[in-house]
């Protein structure tokens, strides 16, 4: 049999801890650079049209006796359709000439109307 090799040697001891470096000296911070504007943001797509919540031309023919009072109401609100009709702006008209109120006063308390008014009419206050 060969001989043997000669036993390895032991392993060298593992080097001392690193002694901590001294801090570098402080610096001052540089100032704080100048707000730069935000960058533009990009476009947002256009919203999509939201779904009405009723369809008013569907029976807008009809629109009176055919639709609920809700649909009325949003489709008048919201578009402009099956919305009641205003009613056109009257006066009513004056009343008529009372010739008995200060018939005994006649000629200083009636106005020219109401003196015309009432001889043509009732054939009192006559000049």
């Amino acid at each position: 049999l060969p001989p043997l090799p000669p036993p390895l040697p032991p392993p060298p001891p593992p080097p001392p801890p690193a002694a901590p470096r001294p801090a570098a000296p402080q610096q001052a911070a540089p100032p704080p650079a100048a707000a730069q504007p935000a960058a533009p943001r990009p476009a947002l797509p256009p919203l999509a049209k939201p779904i009405p919540l009723f369809l008013c031309d569907v029976g807008l023919a009809n629109w009176a006796a055919g639709w609920s009072t809700g649909k009325k109401q949003w489709c008048c609100q919201h578009e402009n359709r099956g919305c009641p009709p205003v009613p056109p702006k009257t006066t009513s008209p004056c009343p008529k000439l009372d010739c008995r109120i200060g018939f005994n006063n006649w000629r200083a308390a009636w106005s020219k109307a109401k003196k015309e008014y009432c001889c043509k009419h009732e054939g009192k206050g006559c000049p």
